[in-house]
């Protein structure tokens, strides 16, 4: 499990002018985007995550009921030193 440490930032559901937008003011590797399967596959989002640096993995989740905290951060335990935003 790769360690997020403080300085990394969790951005759910962002679209894609927003994360073209933060490429320049972003450190690279500094961002875990969180989104619904279904988003990451029809928006291409692997694909996105690849052409912009500052996205370090990303990781599926569903949260159409709202995002499920604690059920993210028990199947990626290194979500709790990121922050949110």
């Amino acid at each position: 499990m790769q360690d997020l440490g403080r300085e990394q930032m969790i951005i759910v559901g962002a679209s894609q002018g927003m994360l073209r937008w933060l490429a320049d003011d972003l450190p690279a590797a500094s961002v875990v985007l969180i989104e619904e399967p279904d988003v990451i596959r029809r928006r291409d989002i692997g694909r996105l995550a690849t052409e912009l640096p500052f996205i370090s993995r990303v990781v599926p989740a569903e949260y159409q009921t709202g995002l499920d905290a604690d059920a993210l951060i028990a199947r990626e335990p290194g979500l709790t030193d990121a922050r949110l935003v």
